[in-house]
């Protein structure tokens, strides 16, 4: 599992409630809207604040969502 995030405190949080729970997750800092990723994932899923993605047009979501193979 891989788990994206810009704000470093975020996932500073993150990885800590992962540690314990004994989860094994790789953590990365980068901007959603710009990954360095080409289908990489077999699944991707967007959450931000309540459910609803938080960029400004729906083509920017699927351009999020296209790193995932079934996407």
């Amino acid at each position: 599992m891989t788990w994206i995030d810009l704000s470093g405190s975020q996932l500073e949080k993150a990885r800590d409630k992962a540690k314990q729970k004994g989860v094994q997750v790789d953590f990365l800092q980068h901007d959603v809207g710009n990954l360095p990723f080409d289908k990489l994932f077999d699944v991707t899923i967007m959450m931000c604040e309540d459910g609803v993605p938080l960029m400004e047009t729906d083509e920017i979501n699927f351009k999020i969502l296209k790193y995932g193979h079934n996407c």
